[in-house]
C-alpha cells in the first residue's frame, strides 16, 4: 500500500487541469484503498465469527465430555452394586445348596423313612399330630430351600444380564 512519489509532489507551476488530474488519480487511489480496507474487515469480521464458532464448539465438545464422564461414573457405581449383589446371591444359593445337600445326605444316611412311616410310628393321637406338623414343616422347609435357592439363580441371571448391558452402555 505504497503512493506513487511523483502523484504527491505538487509544484506551483502545475496547471489546474494537471491538478484536478492528479486529485482525480488521488480519489482513484483512495477509493482502491477503500475498498482494500472494506474486503479486509469482512475477513476480519468473517475470521472473527469462525473463532466465535470454534470456541463455541470447543465448550459443547468439553461439556459433552463432561456428561459423558458423570455417565461413565454412573456405570460404574451401577455396574459395582450389580456386581455385589451378583456375589451376595452366589454366596446365598451356595449356602442353600449346602444345606439341602445336607438334608438329603441326612434323608439318605438314615435309611429311606417315608412321611408315612414316621406318621405311622405315632404312640398316640397327640403324637401323631405333631408328626403330622413335623412332616408338613419339613416338606414345606424343603420345597421353600429349593424354591429360593431357583429363585435366586433366576435373579443371579437377570442381573448378570443387566451387568453386561450396562458394560457394553459404558464402553459406548
Amino acid at each position: 500500500f505504497y503512493l506513487h512519489t511523483d502523484v504527491n509532489k505538487v509544484t506551483a507551476e502545475d496547471s489546474i487541469s494537471e491538478l484536478e488530474q492528479k486529485q482525480a488519480e488521488l480519489k482513484k487511489k483512495s477509493e482502491e484503498y477503500q475498498k482494500i480496507l472494506d474486503e479486509t474487515n469482512d475477513e476480519i469480521a468473517k475470521t472473527k465469527e469462525y473463532q466465535k464458532s470454534l470456541l463455541g464448539k470447543v465448550q459443547t465438545v468439553n461439556e459433552e465430555i463432561v456428561v459423558s464422564q458423570e455417565k461413565i461414573n454412573e456405570l460404574d457405581k451401577k455396574i459395582q452394586s450389580k456386581t455385589k449383589k451378583i456375589n451376595q446371591l452366589n454366596k446365598d444359593i451356595e449356602d442353600r445348596t449346602n444345606t439341602l445337600r445336607k438334608r438329603i445326605k441326612t434323608i439318605y444316611m438314615s435309611g429311606d423313612v417315608s412321611s408315612l412311616e414316621i406318621i405311622l410310628g405315632a404312640k398316640d393321637f397327640s403324637d401323631f399330630l405333631d408328626k403330622v406338623e413335623l412332616v408338613r414343616n419339613v416338606s414345606n422347609y424343603d420345597e421353600k430351600l429349593i424354591n429360593d435357592i431357583e429363585s435366586d439363580m433366576d435373579a443371579v441371571k437377570a442381573e448378570k444380564k443387566e451387568l453386561q448391558s450396562d458394560k457394553k452402555d459404558q464402553e459406548k
